[in-house]
């Protein structure tokens, strides 16, 4: 679930096999800037970095498998500049 680098050359990822965020109701996800201001959603999350907190609900057993459930609670929401990434300083 968790994957390491072995030299230390990037952070570690967390990887999942389904993703959904609970816009609405009880558990309902709360954004905030990299200053810890509260802010809106994304419109567009193909402009947009986001860094979770997520808690661990519950471990479920099904036959064979096994697998933690885990709930996202707060994204901290970083923009990405909308200008070229590839643009030269030079003349």
């Amino acid at each position: 679930m968790i994957k390491r680098s072995e030299n230390g050359t990037y952070a570690s990822t967390l990887r999942t096999g389904f993703t959904k965020l609970d816009t609405t109701g009880r558990h309902e996800v709360t954004y905030w800037t990299p200053k810890s201001a509260k802010r809106e959603a994304p419109e567009d999350w193909r402009r947009v970095t986001v860094v979770p907190i997520l808690e661990i609900s519950f471990l479920w057993i099904m036959g064979r498998e096994i697998g933690w459930t885990l709930q996202c609670n707060h994204l901290r929401r970083y923009e990405e500049s909308s200008s070229c990434p590839i643009a030269a300083d030079e003349v």
